[in-house]
């Protein structure tokens, strides 16, 4: 009695497993599935390349994000006498403490008001929020 007992719940849970796969299966059929995972994947990589240009092509006037969520507009680009690499010269948002006015090392880059002018590498900027 107990071995037939188990024996219909067995038979019981393969049918509820089949029913489900059913279902699933009648919503979703192979070529759909494929169809819309080609689609994410085209979509990620049109979003990637079109994040690298922008952040290729930044100009004057554009704002940007940094690493770190601050904001601001560029106000300059290019090389500065207190490092070797191209840096970018913004106006923050907001005030910060470790920003400047645009004058370092006894140069002016740009104008900004104090605490907000800020230099950042260009490996900083996350994302080009536009002009």
């Amino acid at each position: 009695k107990l071995i037939t007992l188990k024996h219909e719940l067995q038979q019981l849970q393969l049918e509820q497993q089949s029913v489900a796969t059913k279902t699933r299966g009648s919503l979703e059929n192979e070529d759909s599935i494929r169809s819309f995972h080609r689609q994410q994947r085209s979509h990620k990589r049109r979003n990637s390349i079109n994040k690298e240009d922008a952040l290729r092509n930044i100009h004057i006037g554009d704002r940007v994000r940094l690493v770190r969520g601050k904001t601001g507009i560029v106000q300059y680009l290019g090389a500065v006498d207190f490092t070797d690499e191209e840096v970018i010269g913004l106006i923050l948002d907001k005030w910060h403490p470790n920003a400047n006015n645009g004058f370092v090392k006894g140069k002016q880059y740009f104008k900004a008001p104090p605490g907000r002018g800020y230099f950042a590498k260009r490996a900083l900027i996350i994302e080009n929020l536009g002009p």
